[in-house]
């Protein structure tokens, strides 16, 4: 009784220890993986120059993240658009922009887009704003850098 519990417990170790070991590896692939994304988006980073049509905290009571910067530090479940499907938006496509609020919190909110103008875009909030500073219905401008997710019309 004693030898099969003796070996009852060492199985369990050495199953656990490479499990420890199999699970380690694939955080350090996973770290990798990541750390070429965040790299890929730092070379592809373009900043851009603040516009008084942009939204910003003092006059708005909101701002926009910059999601292509966010980008460059962190990794999004999913690929941020590029330059080429941004170029393909067309009146009546929605985005998908963050906006943050006074105390920081973040809210996601679909945009209906209408135009480029003079390097922004311009488009209507097509959900109701959690703080009502910008109520459903409301012209927004925002740069391309804002942009986090496009659904097609």
């Amino acid at each position: 009784m004693k030898i099969e519990g003796v070996l009852t417990s060492l199985v369990m170790i050495v199953s656990f220890y490479l499990y420890y070991i199999d699970k380690k590896k694939e955080e350090k692939e996973l770290s990798e993986k990541n750390k070429g994304i965040t790299e890929s988006y730092k070379k592809k980073y373009k900043p851009f120059d603040l516009d008084s049509r942009l939204p910003i905290m003092s006059k708005d009571g909101f701002e926009l993240e910059d999601i292509a910067l966010t980008a460059t530090e962190i990794v999004y479940e999913a690929s941020i658009p590029n330059e080429e499907e941004i170029n393909s938006l067309v009146k009546g496509d929605l985005v998908k922009l963050k906006f943050i609020d006074k105390n920081r919190e973040i809210e996601r909110m679909w945009v209906e887009y209408l135009t480029k103008e003079d390097g922004l875009h311009l488009g209507i909030v097509r959900n109701d704003f959690f703080d009502n500073n910008l109520p459903y219905g409301n012209h927004v401008y925002f740069h391309s850098n804002h942009i986090f997710i496009i659904r097609k019309n």
